[in-house]
C-alpha cells in the first residue's frame, strides 16, 4: 500500500491492519493520523504546521517528519523505529515499549 497526501488543508486518517504501507504527506495545515497494527511502515512527512500523530503496534516504524511546528507524536509498542524529526519547536513525544530506537531531533 503506497498513499501521497499533498496540499490538503486538514485531513483526518486512520489505518488499521495493514501490511507494508509507504505513507508521505506534503504540505497539509492541520493533519490528524492514526495508524494500528502495520508491521512494515515509512513514514515521510513534511511541512505539516499541526500534526497529530498516533501510531499503535508497528514493528518496523520509518519515521521522518521536517518542518513540522506543532508536533504530538505517540508511538507505542514499536519493537525497530528509525525516527528523524528536524525543525520541531514545539515537541510533545510519547514512545513506550521500544526496544531499538533510533532517535534524531
Amino acid at each position: 500500500f503506497t498513499l501521497s497526501i499533498l496540499f490538503t488543508p486538514h485531513f483526518n486518517l486512520s489505518i488499521l491492519f495493514t501490511s507494508h504501507l509507504n505513507l508521505s504527506i506534503l504540505f497539509t495545515s492541520h493533519f490528524n493520523l492514526s495508524i494500528f497494527f502495520t508491521s512494515h511502515l515509512n513514514l515521510s512527512i513534511l511541512f505539516t504546521p499541526h500534526l497529530n500523530l498516533f501510531i499503535f503496534f508497528t514493528p518496523h516504524l520509518n519515521l521522518s517528519i521536517l518542518f513540522t511546528p506543532h508536533l504530538n507524536l505517540s508511538i507505542l509498542f514499536t519493537p525497530h523505529l528509525n525516527l528523524f524529526i528536524f525543525f520541531t519547536p514545539h515537541l510533545n513525544l510519547s514512545i513506550l515499549f521500544t526496544p531499538h530506537l533510533n532517535l534524531s531531533i
